[in-house]
């Protein structure tokens, strides 16, 4: 009669413990997206947290360290998750340089979302996807970056 007693326990705890597990999303699925920097009225929340997240990627690339290890160009896909408390957890990597990784990991250990994602009016985690093309164009003169930097 225990035993019975101690597995109903126990199975009644599990089935707890799963219910209180928060669902994740994708960017697709909420309302609004998270909020990482201001952005013009013309975006949408989505846009916005795209937009955002490459601006911060462009912004705080150590660019100079990857080529001081002559390790570009190359392309790094970053998973993470943005928690219902705006926060970032689980960065997962994927790439075949660890220079490329270690700068990927580095640049979201650092990412700050002012907002998380709402989903109903109620704040909720979403996983995203993006991929980090490291990439770097060296000029032989001020002329030839003239001609061929100001495109970019």
């Amino acid at each position: 009669m225990k035993q019975i007693a101690v597995m109903f326990s126990f199975y009644t705890l599990c089935a707890l413990n799963l219910q209180a597990q928060t669902k994740i999303f994708n960017l697709a699925e909420v309302d609004e997206a998270p909020f990482i920097i201001k952005c013009a009225d013309s975006l949408n929340s989505k846009e916005c947290f795209t937009t955002g997240l490459n601006e911060y990627i462009h912004q705080n690339i150590d660019i100079m360290k990857l080529v001081d290890h002559r390790n570009l160009p190359g392309k790094a896909y970053v998973q993470f998750i943005v928690t219902e408390e705006a926060v970032v957890r689980q960065v997962n990597v994927r790439t075949r340089n660890k220079f490329l990784k270690e700068e990927a990991l580095r640049l979201f250990a650092d990412l700050k979302i002012e907002h998380p994602a709402r989903k109903n009016s109620k704040n909720v985690a979403i996983q995203h996807v993006i991929p980090i093309t490291f990439n770097t164009e060296v000029f032989k003169s001020y002329k030839d970056f003239e001609r061929n930097g100001k495109k970019q």
